[in-house]
């Protein structure tokens, strides 16, 4: 009793320290606590996932870590991201995953092209709401970690890696780790990237200094100039860079105070990295790198407080908006700096806004857009006067091709958008005009020779930049006589349910089969070459070999866990009329072009999958495949007997009955005996070839074992006609020399999908 109570009370402390720990996270997670979060939690793996990607991981990236992962249940997914992630890691010790909403966010606003140079552009973004010492005057912040959100999805949007985008939100924007951070990107940057710097939180002048107020600032004349980022370090560590151009963007009161410290436009022109000024004569290889670009555009002049509005900064607010399309004046779906200032003094009348360029900025540069304002500001309407016009914007509506009201579509589906208005008072020489705007669609300008009185709709087609999935918000702007109004609505399209095709594979059905006491459902596709139907075995962890207590189990039977990726498997063994169309001949014994090809050895059956793409399978694909979620001696339960598979019946196994003795081969799947793959003959007619050199088992090697590395025979599976029924288990291993012919052997390919290409429909 006493022992159960120590062991109860030393299970309450633990878990009180791991939810200690969870609440504080100041420390990236190991491997025991994310065991603790699946197990005692109860934690999904993307929750836990979502904690890797936050607060990173302090994992061993070794085949341990993964055995204890796989024996606590975690999918064959979550281990290979994180095998991933923990490579990613080992390279670069400061960059983290985005979180996925980040992504998911960045996708549905990307750009149907790709900025130019994005596959070289990088970035660091900070954004702090929580400061760990709220000195006198320094309060935390509410909307500066959405601003840094938006500034990453934006990135995002314009088709740069989330593996060049460093995101310090909180905890993270430490001063230590911004200089990290530079130092780091040392070793990445080329001559010919562009980096974005923005920054968003606090910011201060002291002494004629201006500073970054970081999370772990003490905000103190005796301290801040120990505890806070000085924006000329920050001066000093971009001119250590390689990058062609720099960008940065500081969303932070008094940020303007960058340029009371010697000014981005004045870095040292000459300095590797930075603005660089070849010296007459100079033989340095650095001082005849072209040119860097600065710029530097900030929220406020130094000694104004930038403000905040409903969610987001005023300044990123607008930055972004603009941006995006807003800021677009001459309407070349391009935005260079030059329009996002203007843009920026136009809407921020709480702020002045200043912009700072080095002597050699390219003023064309520009980041492309989608959408454009609706009205060159070079432009000036003149409406008729409202007295003279009276009308109301009564409704609108999304339609299919039948003109139906819908507002979700089918992906590739005839879309139209209905307005309808009313108009009663006009004066003369008025128009109707109809304008259709939103991301990712095509601008949509109308214009009615002459308005007329009455009540009026007119549908128009929808078309997309880029055809794709997801959900849609347009606005549908009318005018009559010069005087405007707006309606906006929104709607989804829904991507078909296409199954994958792979390079060389066509699909053909999803398919369920019982076999065993085990239903699977699976998707089957076509090899293209030669006419064989696959199976597509999903990736996940499998049981490899026999129980101890198994009757004739073999002592190399040794019962282990692998983890496969997924893999095509050929559904039945390899007919005599598809090796001839290959091989232009037949070696085999029994004929008929639907028997079993035989009397092939390891080679040539490696020659026949050499000349169509494919391989044979490992032994742990061949055994998985076989057994398809049984653990019985056979992948139909605990006996077999002659109805259903092919072997010597007069010595069956365990109490089944005796049968006949076929002495021969029979037609592939000509027998009842499909297991819960659809796989046929897994158990007799022919033994079939693996990969593997024969050998004892590893049980070090777990993700995709492909057996040792050497050795003296291969590896046959499954049993023939011309064996006992014991032999024909799935646990049952045979070696044989490659070298061998015989006619009971066989072979049944696979196409590792590791090494085919995924076609996007």
């Amino acid at each position: 009793m006493k022992i159960m109570l120590w062991i109860i009370l030393a299970l309450f402390c633990y878990s009180s320290m791991a939810e200690c720990q969870e609440e504080q996270v100041k420390k990236k997670l190991t491997l025991d606590e994310v065991l603790y979060l699946k197990s005692f939690k109860k934690q999904t793996e993307d929750e836990i996932w979502d904690q890797i990607n936050r607060y990173g991981a302090d994992i061993a990236d070794e085949e341990r870590t993964y055995d204890r992962l796989m024996a606590k249940g975690f999918s064959f997914e979550f281990i290979e991201k994180l095998h991933a992630f923990l490579r990613q890691v080992s390279k670069a010790a400061q960059w983290k995953p985005l979180a996925k909403e980040l992504l998911e966010g960045g996708e549905k606003e990307r750009l149907s092209k790709t900025m130019p140079g994005a596959e070289s552009s990088w970035a660091v973004i900070l954004g702090i709401n929580d400061y760990r010492y709220n000195t006198a005057g320094l309060v935390d912040l509410q909307y500066a970690v959405n601003d840094a959100h938006a500034f990453a999805k934006y990135l995002l949007s314009l088709g740069i890696s989330q593996e060049h985008i460093y995101l310090l939100t909180n905890e993270e924007a430490t001063k230590e780790k911004l200089s990290n951070v530079l130092q780091e990107l040392q070793k990445m940057i080329t001559a010919k990237s562009t980096l974005y710097i923005y920054f968003s939180g606090h910011g201060a002048m002291h002494e004629g200094v201006g500073y970054f107020i970081m999370h772990e600032t003490m905000c103190t004349e005796a301290e801040i100039a120990k505890t806070a980022y000085p924006m000329k370090q920050l001066k000093e560590e971009l001119s250590k860079l390689q990058a062609r151009r720099l960008l940065v963007f500081l969303d932070a009161c008094h940020s303007g105070g960058a340029r009371a410290v010697g000014g981005m436009e004045t870095f040292n022109p000459k300095a590797a990295g930075l603005v660089r000024e070849q010296k007459a004569g100079s033989s340095d290889p650095a001082a005849r790198m072209e040119q860097q670009d600065i710029m530097m555009l900030a929220s406020s002049q130094a000694n104004q407080i930038s403000l905040e509005r409903g969610g987001n900064g005023i300044f990123t607010s607008y930055l972004l908006e603009g941006l995006k399309g807003k800021a677009d004046r001459n309407r070349d779906k391009r935005v260079t700096i030059e329009e996002a200032y203007r843009y920026l003094v136009a809407n921020v009348e709480s702020q002045l806004p200043s912009v700072d360029f080095s002597p050699g900025w390219d003023e064309k540069f520009g980041m492309p857009c989608m959408e454009t304002i609706q009205q060159s500001e070079s432009v000036i309407a003149v409406p008729t006067p409202a007295s003279t016009v009276k009308w109301i914007f009564q409704s609108v509506q999304m339609q299919n091709a039948a003109k139906q009201p819908q507002t979700e579509f089918k992906l590739g589906e005839a879309i139209y958008v209905k307005p309808r208005w009313m108009t009663q008072k006009l004066a003369d020489g008025s128009q109707d005009e109809i304008n259709v705007s939103g991301t990712g669609i095509k601008e949509i300008h109308k214009v009615f020779a002459k308005s007329k009185v009455g009540t009026w709709e007119y549908p128009l087609a929808v078309e997309f930049l880029k055809p794709a999935a997801g959900e849609y918000e347009i606005e549908v702007e009318i005018k009559v006589g010069g005087t405007s109004q707006q309606k906006k609505l929104k709607f989804t399209v829904i991507a078909p349910v296409v199954e994958p095709t792979y390079a060389g594979f066509t699909y053909l059905r999803t398919a369920t089969y019982s076999c065993g006491d085990v239903t699977n459902t699976v998707k089957e596709y076509r090899h293209d070459q030669t006419g064989l139907e696959f199976v597509l075995i999903p990736g996940g962890k499998f049981m490899i070999g026999s129980p101890s207590k198994e009757l004739s189990r073999e002592s190399d039977e040794l019962l282990h866990k692998v983890i496969l990726a997924p893999y095509l498997i050929c559904k039945t063994e390899v007919s005599q009329e598809v090796w001839e169309d290959v091989m232009l001949g037949n070696p085999s014994q029994f004929r008929g072009p639907k028997l079993p090809v035989e009397k092939v050895s390891w080679d040539d059956c490696m020659e026949f999958c050499q000349k169509t793409g494919l391989t044979l399978p490992t032994e742990a694909q061949w055994e998985a495949a076989c057994r398809a979620g049984t653990q019985t001696p056979f992948n139909c339960g605990p006996i077999i007997n002659v109805d259903i598979a092919n072997y010597d019946g007069s010595y069956p196994y365990a109490d089944a009955p005796k049968g006949k003795y076929r002495q021969e081969t029979v037609p592939v799947a000509s027998l009842p005996n499909a297991n819960a793959y659809g796989l046929f003959d897994t158990h007799g007619n022919v033994w079939e070839w693996c990969l593997d050199w024969y050998g004892d088992y590893s049980t070090s090697q777990m993700i995709d074992p492909k057996g040792p590395v050497n050795g003296s025979n291969r590896v046959c599976r499954g049993g023939s006609w011309y064996n006992y029924a014991k032999d024909c288990r799935s646990a049952e291993r045979s070696p044989n020399a490659q070298s061998r012919r015989d006619n009971h052997i066989g072979f049944r390919p696979v196409k590792c999908l590791s090494e085919i290409q995924v076609i996007d429909k």
